[in-house]
């Protein structure tokens, strides 16, 4: 909302610019300017108007009726209106104050000369006639001296008066011309005021900046520093279930083992088996075994008493195998007793068995198997994993890791709060966000539905963009002079983020544009300037100000041949300009 100022008819330059630092927080203000106001008519007062505003950060509007003070008003970078109803919105027009005119007292007018005075007021009476012959003279003068007295004595009375009011309207006329002297003076020496601006030439500036990030508080206010914090978020998870939905049908197995054979001959037996030779376990369900390949077996003699079901030593073991898959293959050591085709169970032997004496019989011979045959397996079916499960694997995956993602970044950004920002370098480096996923099921492996987990934990870097401008105005301050200020606002660009990581690393670069001028205490020249003539002013200033290239004056409400008496009635203040057409600061 604008604050209004109005503008009285006697206000001058230096009155408008305490109603500026009064001002206090509004930053947006409307001079309103009456008609006949002395202040505003010049392209200086505006000139200084408008540096005084954007020196106190200040937003600054003119309104007047008169077209001559919009125009320079415009030309001097204000917005201007020709009223409060054309600003579009505004308080009532403030009314016009109405000084009432003071009136002069007149002396009443003395009575006129040879005013008739009253019979009663004509004096004593008469002395009597004096006795004697005179008598009749003296009675003829004293009637004439009679006759005479009134009139001579009423002149007498009316003059008095009359030289009296002469004698009033002389001091009344003096005393006038005095107070006149006395107003002639105050305007040609009390009532004047001047303005004195000293113009210095500003030094442009600029300054690229390179800010390193730092996490100490105490290293942030070192130059080209900037205070960097270290985010981390809690470890989020999210799980899903993988469900293989193959079937593989798996054929069965056939057991293998080892058979031995023992004799109760008192020589060695060598015996040749052929492929397909079987052995059996006895009971009601045999399993039946067979030689895959032709074994030459060596049976040891038996030593000792032999017979009647004793038997020598075994022969080395010889592979054999169930003649049927399934898992009832897989027998106990010793349970393989049975050689089915053992050729000396024929009726009669063949010749190989006759050749003894007395001939080889079923008897003669035992098998075991010294250890329990393996690997039998019944036929049956077995649930796997499917390229269609691991497809659907991997989509679950990439759909939660995405979700995890974004709600790390949530959190991170929820740790940076509002004054602070990620940064994200050119390549995206400086926010970290790391997934730990699970190990996939492979592709025909059999499995049972399994619960699979993904992980992800967010790291990153944040710093504030209004500190690092602060920090890149502080590099630009540190090169202008000691006895040299700064002028207006420099212009600081947005910092760019040139390299980030977690953990606070962090490189800037900005830009600082600007100008200042050497800093200038003119207020105690006011007094050297009093009754100088403006031409003797600018002399003196020029050679006591090394920097100032102009001196420029102003004096209201009107200009004469010197400065004023007063040393408070000559404010002394400085414009600064760009030296390559920039605007003034």
């Amino acid at each position: 909302m604008p604050t209004y100022l109005y503008v009285e008819p006697g206000d001058e330059i230096t009155d408008l610019v305490d109603r500026l630092r009064r001002a206090g927080d509004a930053t947006e203000l409307v001079f309103v300017v009456p008609e006949g106001a002395r202040v505003l008519r010049t392209p200086l007062d505006l000139q200084l108007l408008q540096q005084y505003a954007r020196g106190f950060g200040k937003s600054a509007t003119i309104v007047a009726g008169d077209p001559r003070v919009q125009r320079l008003a415009v030309r001097a970078g204000f917005a201007a209106y020709g009223s409060l109803p054309a600003l579009g919105q505004g308080p009532p027009a403030q009314a016009a104050a109405v000084a009432a005119a003071a009136v002069a007292a007149t002396p009443a007018p003395a009575p006129p000369p040879g005013a008739t005075v009253p019979p009663g007021a004509a004096g004593p009476p008469a002395a009597p006639p004096r006795p004697g012959g005179a008598g009749a003279a003296g009675e003829l003068v004293g009637g004439a001296e009679a006759a005479a007295g009134p009139a001579a004595s009423g002149r007498s009375r009316g003059e008095a008066p009359a030289r009296r009011g002469r004698r009033l309207r002389s001091v009344a006329i003096g005393a006038g011309a005095l107070v006149f002297l006395a107003g002639i003076l105050a305007v040609l020496f009390l009532l004047p005021s001047a303005t004195v601006v000293v113009v210095v030439r500003a030094t442009a500036v600029h300054d690229a900046v390179t800010l390193q990030g730092t996490t100490s508080p105490g290293q942030a206010t070192v130059l080209d520093s900037v205070a960097t914090q270290s985010l981390q978020t809690p470890t989020e998870q999210a799980q899903y279930r993988a469900t293989p939905t193959g079937t593989r049908h798996l054929p069965g197995v056939a057991a293998t083992g080892h058979e031995t054979l023992a004799s109760d001959e008192p020589v060695p037996l060598q015996i040749v088996l052929q492929p397909g030779t079987r052995f059996s376990t006895g009971g009601a369900h045999p399993v039946v075994f067979t030689v895959a390949t032709a074994q030459t077996v060596v049976i040891p003699a038996c030593s000792g008493a032999c017979g009647n079901g004793q038997y020598g030593p075994p022969s080395q073991p010889f592979p054999v195998a169930a003649a049927q898959v399934g898992s009832a293959g897989n027998v106990a050591p010793g349970a393989i007793t049975t050689w089915v085709d053992n050729p000396c169970l024929a009726s009669p032997p063949p010749a190989q068995c006759a050749i003894f004496s007395p001939p080889l019989s079923g008897s003669s011979f035992s098998a075991a198997n010294p250890e329990a045959t393996v690997g039998g397996e019944d036929p049956r079916k077995e649930t796997i994993f499917t390229g269609h499960d691991l497809a659907v694997v991997r989509l679950t995956d990439h759909q939660l890791t995405r979700r995890l993602e974004a709600r790390v970044r949530r959190d991170l950004a929820a740790a940076a709060g509002t004054t602070l920002t990620m940064a994200s370098g050119p390549s995206g480096q400086g926010i970290a966000v790391t997934v730990t996923q699970p190990t996939y099921p492979l592709i025909g492996t059999v499995g049972v539905p399994e619960t699979l987990s993904i992980t992800a934990i967010g790291a990153a870097t944040a710093y504030s963009p209004l500190a690092a401008q602060r920090a890149a105005l502080r590099d630009l301050l540190s090169k202008i002079p000691a006895d040299g200020e700064l002028l207006g606002r420099p212009r600081v660009s947005l910092p760019t983020v040139v390299q980030a990581a977690p953990g606070g690393s962090l490189t800037l670069e900005a830009t600082v544009t600007g100008s200042w001028a050497p800093h200038l205490d003119l207020g105690p020249y006011a007094g050297d300037l009093v009754l100088k003539s403006p031409a003797a002013a600018r002399s003196f200033l020029i050679g006591q100000v090394a920097s100032a290239a102009a001196v420029l004056i102003h004096q209201s409400p009107f200009g004469l041949p010197w400065l004023p008496l007063l040393r408070s009635r000559i404010h002394v203040t400085r414009l600064a300009r760009a030296a390559a057409g920039g605007a003034p600061a």
